[in-house]
């Protein structure tokens, strides 16, 4: 039992090469066995092993997402049901009846976020949705949108006159450029030169002292 239980924890290369240190005093030939043992085990058995359970998780999660994605489905249909009203020979959602919806699921977001849903819906502006269009909303409510708002410079805020001037405008275009970009990376390739060379050298102390 002990010598299948060593070569069980041999599978893990935890206690390699101790395990074969007995066998390779004898004769150094044993060792191929060892080796040969770990080749097989850790990189065709176990990653056939782990393939064979990365396949059946994957099976497991696309059969829970389809059944997730189905029931949703299903759950809109329903919903779509029960707030229809006929508009000529269709069944649609009015707008103040989805309005009330979104209020009632998802009442932290804001009036611009509700408006946006509502025109993603409504892309040809009828003022109500299909059963097609309504279906639609349970997908639009799971993405995440951020709104981005434009950064203002600290000197822009302190001196806006100064940040708006001619000068102002042309240093940052110039820092903006890329000829700046690659002669300030030349710049730190030299310094970097000049600070592995000989100390020594009063040469390169006083390079030193320039980049500075």
């Amino acid at each position: 039992l002990d010598v299948f239980f060593n070569l069980y924890v041999l599978v893990t290369t935890a206690n390699s090469p101790d395990v074969m240190m007995p066998a390779y005093e004898v004769s150094w030939a044993y060792s191929i066995f060892f080796i040969v043992f770990i080749i097989v085990n850790t990189y065709v058995f176990m990653s056939l092993f782990l393939a064979v359970v990365y396949n059946d998780y994957k099976k497991h999660l696309k059969n829970e997402v389809r059944k997730l994605v189905y029931m949703k489905h299903r759950k809109m249909i329903e919903a779509f049901n029960i707030l229809k009203t006929k508009n000529g020979a269709e069944f649609v959602v009015p707008h103040s009846r989805w309005r009330q919806l979104v209020k009632l699921v998802a009442a932290d977001i804001p009036s611009s976020h509700r408006e946006l849903l509502w025109r993603v819906l409504d892309d040809e502006q009828k003022g109500y949705l299909g059963r097609e269009s309504f279906i639609g909303l349970a997908d639009l409510l799971n993405i995440q949108i951020v709104q981005m708002k434009d950064r203002v410079h600290p000197l822009e805020k302190c001196m806006p006159r100064v940040y708006r001037s001619t000068i102002s405008k042309l240093i940052c275009r110039m820092v903006a450029h890329r000829a700046f970009r690659y002669t300030y990376d030349v710049i730190i390739i030299i310094n970097a030169i000049f600070i592995a060379g000989d100390e020594m050298n009063p040469l390169i102390t006083k390079a030193e002292w320039a980049f500075l």
